[in-house]
């Protein structure tokens, strides 16, 4: 009887683990054999450092004093749409393209 009930556990562990996956690139959902981890792009990556800079000029007064601080802004609204339009929109990306 333990072993059913053993097997059973680990049946039911399994099925658990086949799960819906949003395959990277397809665009729609179907079952993954293995998880795909998707890696920031380059450009990503240059537009979440480029947000979190402008933060920190709005956040600290002395930063915000010096004159061409004041172009942050537009420099990282044209770097989100140079990465969207070169490398494309992705929906994890949403809150870095609101703040830019």
């Amino acid at each position: 009887m333990q072993s059913c009930s053993i097997e059973r556990v680990s049946n039911l562990h399994r099925q658990r683990r086949r799960i819906l996956y949003l395959c990277a690139g397809s665009g729609q959902t179907r079952r993954c054999k293995h998880k795909r981890q998707v890696k920031m792009r380059p450009g990503e990556i240059l537009l979440v450092v480029a947000v979190f800079f402008t933060c920190v000029v709005f956040a600290v007064p002395q930063l915000r004093a010096i004159r061409w601080m004041g172009s942050i802004v537009f420099i990282t609204s044209a770097l989100a749409v140079v990465q969207v339009l070169v490398e494309g929109a992705r929906w994890q990306m949403g809150p870095a393209y609101v703040l830019a």
